[in-house]
């Protein structure tokens, strides 16, 4: 019977537990790419458009993008540096994650990049897109649209050449923050624990 109601217990009080910790967090998404950091850190994707074109020929293609950022607005300590994996990303031009405020902080960083190192000089691209949203107040903010890029061949004969998409992330988040319990959460719990209880005095009555 002890081991029965100790049992029972247990899960009213796992019902009640934490629906969710408090931090901050980020998605991202663009092209054919998602990314996503919750809690501290710093993560990046990549996806690429590759074409093939005749003499003079161009080429255009929609790209959707969507970025929703969230803090709490709690005070944070930096957990990673930029000697971190991916705190800088793997770029010919130099990016990196914001410097750390003490607060909890986000940014989201989307680019079409193309290194002219490598890039193919018959193949122009027009419709560039880069956009930087930096977030450190409480609360949510998402932002979404979209975008055209076009690749025009200017040589004769067929090139063919490929521009990278970009979606980055960085994330300061407070670690240390206690379990705020859901509503939802809350309320099974203590109808868990309502539920031992009365089962509780039944038993008592019976003996």
């Amino acid at each position: 019977m002890k081991i029965a109601l100790t049992a029972s217990v247990a899960a009213a009080l796992l019902l009640a537990g934490p629906g969710a910790m408090a931090h901050a967090s980020a998605t991202a998404h663009i092209g054919d790419v998602s990314v996503t950091q919750d809690g501290s850190g710093a993560n990046f994707g990549i996806t690429f458009w590759q074409v093939s074109l005749g003499s003079f020929e161009s080429a255009s293609r929609v790209f959707d993008y969507s970025v929703t950022l969230h803090t709490d607005g709690l005070p944070a300590t930096r957990t990673w540096d930029d000697s971190t994996p991916f705190a800088c990303l793997p770029l010919h031009e130099m990016k990196c994650g914001p410097e750390a405020t003490g607060m909890e902080l986000v940014e989201a960083y989307l680019e079409t990049y193309r290194d002219g190192r490598e890039a193919n000089p018959f193949i122009d691209y027009s419709g560039i897109f880069a956009t930087d949203l930096f977030y450190s107040d409480a609360g949510s903010e998402t932002v979404s649209g979209s975008f055209t890029l076009t690749a025009t061949n200017t040589g004769l004969g067929p090139q063919s050449d490929s521009i990278s998409l970009f979606a980055s992330l960085w994330v300061d988040a407070s670690e240390a923050t206690p379990a705020v319990p859901e509503p939802g959460g809350l309320a099974l719990g203590l109808t868990g624990l309502s539920a031992v209880l009365a089962g509780l005095r039944r038993g008592r009555r019976g003996r």
